[in-house]
Order: structure tokens, then C-alpha cells, then sequence
């Protein structure tokens, strides 16, 4: 069991980052384009990164925690924007899906582990489109912001 828990998440937005420095991060999938917009899908988190060594913070979480955190993205924020950086409102991209997976799933040429969180989303914006098909932008990243206290300080419901 984790010696902190993570509570009250104060804010929570989905960005469009460039991670091409990065390859153990997961790119997007694009599944086509639909005029007027591209469908891409791509891994927010998944349990347990890098083989356990942790992300690009050495920050480790379990399947309930992606869960978790995929869940309360959907009920509180459900944001988007660019880089850490700039808003992007629902006429440029906007989430259309997102789901935890229930088995490992096969993308191109990475395997994505069960228990991760895939976003889908429409991409209008026509900068932001040629982007993503350039490679230039390749992942998602969340930037949020919490609370962590220790869990012996953590009820059920609390």
C-alpha cells in the first residue's frame, strides 16, 4: 500500500504535447480522417509506467488510481489545451471518448497494458490537425494539481 494518497484534485486539463524526445511515451493512433475533423485516440496514463520505473516525474500509480483519475477528468474537467499553455476551446478539439482498458490492446507497433486510460478526440482545428499528422505533437499529457496526505488520514468516502 502507497504511503500518500492522492486527494482533492484542484484542477485537471488534458494537453496536446511534442514527446518526440521521449519514445517510451505512447503516440497517437489516428483512426482517420472524417471532414470536418481528425479522430485520434491516445494513452493518458497507464499503470505502473516504464516497467515500473515510473513516468517523466518517476511518478508510479496503479490501475484504481488511472481509473480513478480517468474518472474524475470526465465528471469535473473534461478540458483541453495546447502545451501546458493555451485553452482550446470545443470548436478546435473536444474528448468524444475515453475508457480504461480491460485487456492489453495492440496499437500499431506498441502493446498498451490493461488498466490504461485512452482518450479519444476530435481535432477541427486545422493547425492542430496538421500537427498531429506531422508527428509534431505525439502524446497527451495531464497537468493537474493535488493534495497528498498520508493515508492513514484517508476514510472511505472521504
Amino acid at each position: 500500500q502507497a504511503d500518500f494518497a492522492i486527494f482533492r484534485r484542484h484542477q485537471f486539463v488534458m494537453d496536446f504535447i511534442d514527446y518526440r524526445h521521449n519514445t517510451t511515451v505512447m503516440g497517437f493512433v489516428i483512426v482517420g480522417v472524417i471532414m470536418p475533423f481528425l479522430l485520434v485516440f491516445g494513452v493518458v496514463l497507464e499503470p505502473e509506467p516504464n516497467n515500473g520505473a515510473g513516468d517523466l516525474h518517476r511518478e508510479t500509480y496503479d490501475e484504481l488510481f488511472v481509473r480513478d483519475t480517468a474518472h474524475d477528468f470526465c465528471a469535473w474537467y473534461m478540458n483541453l489545451d495546447d502545451q501546458h499553455e493555451e485553452f482550446l476551446p470545443p470548436s478546435k478539439a473536444v474528448v468524444v471518448e475515453t475508457y480504461t482498458t480491460k485487456q492489453p490492446e495492440q496499437w500499431t507497433e506498441r502493446l498498451v497494458k490493461t488498466g490504461s486510460w485512452i482518450l479519444g478526440i476530435r481535432i477541427y482545428d486545422p493547425e492542430l490537425k496538421r500537427q498531429i499528422q506531422a508527428g509534431e505533437k505525439t502524446g497527451l499529457s495531464i497537468e493537474g494539481f493535488a493534495e497528498r496526505i498520508p493515508n492513514t488520514q484517508v476514510t472511505p468516502g472521504s
